[in-house]
Parts: C-alpha cells; structure tokens; sequence
C-alpha cells in the first residue's frame, strides 16, 4: 500500500470535530477511513502516524503516536 498524504478537507473535517493535529502534513489517512468512524473528543493524532481501513475506529481521548509513529489498519 502505498501512502498518501491525507487529503486538505478530510484534515478540516477532523479538525472540526475537534481532534487534534499538530503536524497534519507528516500524517496519512487512507481513502477507505470513514471520518465519521474518528471521534473528535480529547483525539490527537502525533506526526508521522498512518491510518488505513475501512473498519478503523479511533474513539474518544486515543492519543495515536504519543511515544513514537504508528500504523493503524482496520
């Protein structure tokens, strides 16, 4: 699989929702990842993180990358 930058509207629509972006342009979201599947409360997401899969889910206070970049997929 190979990654690609996530898309400038789904970085709006997270951060919307309130999750927490501190690098958006070193993170990759694939196109099969439901946004609405990502809650928005106390969600931060650290650089270098990637996240593929359509049955992906990230709940509430997920700190994805707190101690060093991760790959999430379904």
């Amino acid at each position: 699989m190979d990654p690609k930058p996530i898309q400038p509207n789904k970085i709006k629509q997270l951060r919307g929702k309130g999750v927490n972006i501190p690098s958006p342009s070193t993170i990759h979201i694939g196109d099969e990842v439901p946004i609405d599947q990502i809650s928005g409360s106390g969600v931060k997401i650290y650089p270098g993180c990637r996240i593929y899969g359509e049955k992906t889910v990230i709940s509430a206070g997920v700190q994805l990358g707190y101690e060093a970049p991760v790959t999430v997929d379904d």
